[in-house]
């Protein structure tokens, strides 16, 4: 049982909204799965992605992208790239399974104790990257993308750290709400503690600090980490998917 913000929770189920999990997206990728199952119908990962992007941006005009509606439905490590056309290619990444889980077994995420409205802050970033400036940010963002997808397909786990510092780095200079002097003080303490690097989740302002910390510095790690939470996570390989159909209903 892990404790946020004074509240118990028992799975990622009872993590916060507003934490950058991707949770509205993958409420909304899950329960098209499981409408589509009650009525008897099979879909693609692609099809339920394209679907939850459908309600959540055309519909509910929410400023957001694309990336989490297909990250829950695809699940596992990709490179997702977006074209203006609209149209979207998932591209596996498939490491060496040792080197997968050692990658797993790096990564730590601790909790900031605050939540946040994501859509305050991609509407200010949305207006950011009209400036020249800030719209060569981003495409230095999108290049370290690809950069990671090479490492990982070479087994390099350690410069997945390296590169994470960098694009945080480059996050905050898009805006000023995407971090604060809090989140700054926990990224910085954590790379005193032995991280290579790490980024904020989600949009910015609040949520959870990944971390990527190898194995033998993460007995000190903890112990100056210490005051803060830590959620204990790994990766998932399918996405979204039904796990049980029966008389009463269904499982997602």
């Amino acid at each position: 049982m892990y404790n946020l913000n004074g509240v118990d929770i028992n799975s990622i189920a009872d993590v916060p909204s507003g934490t950058g999990l991707g949770s509205s997206s993958s409420f909304s990728v899950g329960l098209l799965n499981v409408i589509n199952a009650y009525n008897n119908k099979s879909i693609s990962s692609e099809a339920l992605a394209r679907m939850a992007c459908n309600i959540e941006i055309d519909l509910l005009k929410s400023p957001i992208g694309k990336q989490d509606q297909y990250a829950a439905s695809h699940g596992g490590l990709n490179l997702i790239t977006f074209y203006p056309d609209e149209s979207v290619n998932v591209h596996k990444i498939i490491m060496d399974p040792h080197k997968k889980q050692e990658l797993d077994d790096n990564l730590i995420m601790i909790y900031t104790g605050n939540v946040r409205s994501a859509n305050t802050i991609l509407e200010q970033q949305n207006i950011a990257i009209e400036e020249k400036d800030k719209f060569n940010v981003q495409k230095k963002m999108v290049r370290l993308a690809f950069d990671l997808k090479d490492s990982l397909e070479n087994n390099d786990i350690d410069n997945f750290g390296r590169i994470l510092h960098e694009g945080w780095l480059l996050k905050k200079s898009m805006i000023k709400c995407i971090s604060n002097s809090m989140i700054d003080e926990i990224y910085n303490q954590g790379i005193m503690a032995g991280a290579l690097g790490g980024k904020l989740l989600g949009a910015g302002g609040g949520g959870f600090v990944l971390f990527y910390c190898p194995k033998e510095k993460q007995a000190n790690f903890r112990k100056l980490m210490q005051d803060y939470t830590e959620l204990k996570f790994g990766f998932d390989n399918f996405g979204s998917k039904i796990i049980y159909i029966g008389d009463n209903g269904y499982g997602i």
